[in-house]
């Protein structure tokens, strides 16, 4: 199965928009790149703020997408 990264976002985002996604069953994985980057040791300069990045199944793309931009969440 084939995930497609969609875009960085922050504890509260990542949040809203994991409880979208699953109410409308489109898979999704978010990776916590804040966690990872203090187990490794370091600070990735893409992980503050305790960011994830959001990653879909290649299918549910565009509807992942929609259903974000309907949420008007500042990038």
């Amino acid at each position: 199965m084939e995930y497609i990264y969609i875009n960085q976002y922050d504890e509260f985002q990542s949040h809203l928009i994991s409880q979208v996604l699953s109410d409308e069953h489109i898979e999704f994985t978010l990776k916590d790149t804040y966690g990872q980057s203090i187990n490794a040791g370091w600070m990735d300069p893409g992980a503050s703020h305790n960011s994830k990045e959001l990653f879909v199944k290649k299918d549910d793309e565009i509807k992942a997408r929609k259903l974000i931009n309907t949420l008007n969440i500042k990038q």
